[in-house]
């Protein structure tokens, strides 16, 4: 069954693609996976592969948990990760957090994978950028080893 929202763009601009970015902590309830069916491009977030830099990443709600993130993105139809990728006092480029988000990638298997990193201050001054080199190298790595469509992007 086709939504309001794709029946007007449909009328409207039946060339233009609906985009979504979310952060995924609610891709799992059952009336938001209903919505997600009506858009082109559900792009989601996923920036750890493991609970401990999931927290330390992200700093989650109590209730948000890597399971209920991974259910709900496993559960996305054409579904593109997006993932900010950061070094330094917490990484997620490097080690068992790295290994871990790209296990995670491979299991979830979406239809493409988007990497990026900071580029303005943060608040936690212990986060580096990492520069866009290293992310053109962990973007070609990642879909080696996953087979997966994976696009780096910096300013």
């Amino acid at each position: 069954m086709r939504s309001r929202r794709t029946c007007l763009r449909d009328a409207l601009a039946p060339n233009v693609k609906l985009a979504l970015f979310s952060n995924a902590t609610t891709a799992h309830l059952p009336h938001i996976q209903a919505s997600l069916c009506d858009f082109d491009l559900p792009i989601l977030k996923l920036d750890a592969g493991d609970p401990a830099t999931l927290a330390r990443i992200n700093r989650p709600a109590p209730s948000v948990t890597l399971d209920t993130i991974l259910e709900g993105l496993k559960a996305t139809p054409n579904l593109i990760v997006q993932s900010v990728l950061i070094d330094g006092d917490v990484s997620n480029t490097k080690g068992e957090t790295f290994e871990a988000w790209i296990a995670t990638l491979d299991t979830i298997h979406p239809a493409a994978v988007q990497i990026y990193s900071t580029d303005y201050p943060v608040p936690d001054t212990g986060v580096e950028r990492v520069p866009p080199y290293v992310l053109k190298r962990i973007a070609t790595e990642v879909a080696e080893w996953t087979g997966l469509h994976v696009e780096a992007f910096w300013w």
